[in-house]
């Protein structure tokens, strides 16, 4: 987009009487993942920007490769997933190619692990009191490639199969630390299925 440059105008709180308008160069936005961005002024260095967490708790728990912050993702979230139908091994009619569940995401857990910090939810869906069941975990670790550490990566592990799927493989869905966000996160699986959560409410589960 092009930028506008004002100058010469009233000062603030003053009826507007006239101003020099001239370009500001432009800007270029770039939305790298679900909760990343990078903005560009005229083709310089890039900043980069994340959502501005309020009212969660947020940390920074891999300090030593990013400042991006991890929040609390505790609460009510919709899950929405998109089948691939190519990679699908029976025929997903086309109203069928989307679903979703409502899900609960328990308190966030850090453990040390040999590549470092790991840091982990519990995913569970809640049927008729009391039954509660866990359906995934949500993992965000470093990765080992080659004896060299990469990431962090996050990996939502789900138990449950497709419901379309007879031979009940269970789904990784990848994702940047940067898919991952306080109200909404997003991954993929090598196959191309993928998934989107959006948040509902955070108020916390009595188990």
């Amino acid at each position: 987009a092009t930028l506008n440059q004002f100058s010469n105008s009233n000062c603030f709180n003053c009826e507007v009487e006239g101003f020099d308008l001239a370009n500001g160069g432009s800007v270029q936005v770039k939305f790298r993942h679900k909760n990343y961005a990078s903005i560009s002024i005229d083709g310089g260095v890039e900043q980069h920007f994340t959502p501005f967490v309020f009212g969660h708790a947020a940390t920074a728990d891999f300090a030593e490769q990013t400042k991006y912050l991890i929040p609390d993702l505790r609460g009510l979230w919709s899950f929405v997933y998109r089948v691939n139908d190519d990679a699908a091994p029976v025929s997903v009619p086309n109203q069928w190619g989307f679903y979703s569940k409502m899900i609960h995401i328990r308190d966030k857990h850090v453990r040390q692990i040999p590549e470092g910090l790991e840091v982990w939810y519990s995913v569970s869906v809640y049927g008729p009191p009391p039954d509660v069941r866990g359906i995934a975990t949500i993992r965000c670790k470093l990765k080992d490639v080659g004896g060299q550490l990469q990431g962090p990566t996050c990996i939502l592990d789900e138990y449950v199969p497709f419901w379309f799927d007879p031979l009940g493989l269970r789904r990784e869905f990848i994702f940047p630390l940067g898919g991952l966000g306080a109200y909404r996160m997003f991954g993929e699986t090598v196959d191309g299925h993928t998934f989107e959560g959006i948040k509902v409410d955070s108020t916390r589960f009595i188990d």
